[in-house]
């Protein structure tokens, strides 16, 4: 895409790779410090990085998907992915804010 068509997305793509590498780097970092020292709250918080490398991971795809150039079928191109992985995304950390939830109360 080019010009005033690009998404807001696309448009700071580049950006989003950095923050996901920086992100992923210390997901990595966050799992072997917690392994070596045995830390829960390393481990957990590592827990949470996994959700937002894959939460930066699905909006790349996304944008990478609205780069399609439209078609009959879809005269507005592809843009909508980046609703869908944005959606996607909302629905995974509702379901796992819910599953900590029931565990929560069911240990109770």
């Amino acid at each position: 895409m080019s010009g005033n068509h690009a998404s807001a997305g696309y448009k700071n793509k580049r950006k989003l790779v950095i923050v996901l590498t920086l992100t992923s780097s210390y997901l990595i970092a966050e799992v072997i410090g917690g392994i070596l020292t045995k830390s829960l709250a390393l481990l957990a918080d590592a827990g949470h990085m996994l959700t937002d490398v894959g939460g930066l991971a699905l909006a790349l795809f996304a944008i990478n998907v609205t780069q399609r150039a439209a078609s009959a079928k879809r005269t507005y191109g592809f843009y909508r992915a980046e609703i869908l992985a944005a959606l996607a995304n909302a629905v995974v950390l509702i379901g796992i804010s819910l599953y900590i939830l029931y565990k929560h109360t069911c240990a109770s």
